[in-house]
């Protein structure tokens, strides 16, 4: 039980990150799930890069980290009393009412609909069997070779040091830094748990790509995204595929979002969210370079924009992206001489 109210400690500090953040951008959000799933995943890209700030100078200490997380909680606080005017940070749109009635109305559907319900059911099965898999000491070979072994090394050395002839140990290591902060407040089954609330961050960010509109098509998808052997293992296996996927997800979603907006926040964060990805893993370039490619379509082909524009622009994402995950390359060069050891 203690470690669901750790691990809503944390995730109530991320979504205070990104809420700020998206406060900053003004980033308009169709949806209470649009909303908490950016501000997820914006503030555990941040929270990442905090720990990892504070592990290059040495500091990887837990009094640290803790007034560093208050630090922060006061600094997000503070912003946006200031922004709104007011000291709320939490919108009329999230109060309990509003939740109760979201949760109302859902139960009235499955009712009226067995095969919701089933379905329904059909997850619910499934994430409590990944949740009870959660609840266990890490058995795969990843975890226990780098994912688990690096964050540990972490913090006995007090700082992000590379162990040598572990390659992995030069990769950009956002989901290690997170599992360290895990690590540090309660243990390896903590890191588990965020590792599995990511992906039910998946499963939610899907629902965004399939729309409510057709909660039929939304169930099946999910059922069948849930059952793959493929993404059981990431779940009950704490690696980096999760975080990657996630932010993979959010990426694309916001870059759509984009396209019909022309919001410029919402180009920002599509970049800042391959940045992300590739801070998980350097596969993260193929989903630049796909989404790149998709720019350039859609502005010149479908825009019609010029072609400098629409090459500008490309530039201008890639810049963002590549710039989120450069301390990543620097420090593998400054190590190895290499940005992208293996």
């Amino acid at each position: 039980m203690s470690k669901i109210v750790y691990l809503g400690f944390l995730v109530l500090i991320s979504i205070l990150i990104g809420w700020t953040i998206c406060h900053l951008f003004k980033l308009n959000f169709k949806s209470v799930l649009e909303r908490v799933l950016y501000c997820s995943g914006i503030g555990f890209g941040i929270l990442g890069y905090v720990v990892a700030a504070i592990g290059t100078v040495g500091l990887l200490y837990k009094g640290v980290i803790y007034i560093i997380l208050l630090l922060i909680v006061g600094m997000c606080v503070a912003v946006n009393i200031y922004l709104s005017g007011k000291p709320c940070i939490i919108p009329h749109k999230i109060k309990i009412s509003f939740l109760w009635e979201v949760i109302r109305n859902t139960v009235l559907s499955l009712r009226a609909k067995p095969l919701y319900g089933l379905l329904c059911f059909f997850l619910f099965c499934q994430a409590l069997i990944y949740y009870i898999d959660a609840l266990s000491p890490p058995t795969a070979h990843d975890v226990l070779a780098y994912h688990y072994l690096l964050p540990l090394h972490y913090i006995k050395n007090h700082a992000l040091a590379p162990i040598e002839g572990l390659a992995q140990s030069f990769w950009p290591q956002h989901s290690e830094c997170l599992y360290a902060l895990c690590m540090f407040i309660k243990g390896d089954i903590l890191a588990n748990h965020i590792n599995y609330l990511c992906g039910i961050l998946i499963l939610l960010s899907m629902c965004l790509f399939i729309g409510l509109q057709s909660p039929l098509v939304a169930l099946l998808a999910l059922s069948f995204f849930f059952m793959q052997p493929v993404v059981s293992l990431a779940i009950m296996g704490s690696g980096n595929e999760i975080f990657f996927v996630l932010y993979f997800l959010l990426s694309v979603y916001a870059f759509l979002n984009w396209t019909k907006s022309h919001q410029k926040s919402w180009f920002v964060i599509s970049a800042l969210m391959v940045g992300f990805s590739l801070c998980c893993k350097h596969s993260g370039i193929i989903l630049l370079f796909l989404l790149s490619l998709f720019f350039i379509y859609v502005l010149y082909f479908k825009q019609r924009l010029r072609l400098v524009s629409v090459l500008g622009t490309t530039v201008l994402f890639i810049f963002i992206a590549l710039l989120i995950v450069s301390p990543w390359y620097f420090r593998s060069y400054w190590l190895t001489g290499n940005p992208v050891y293996h």
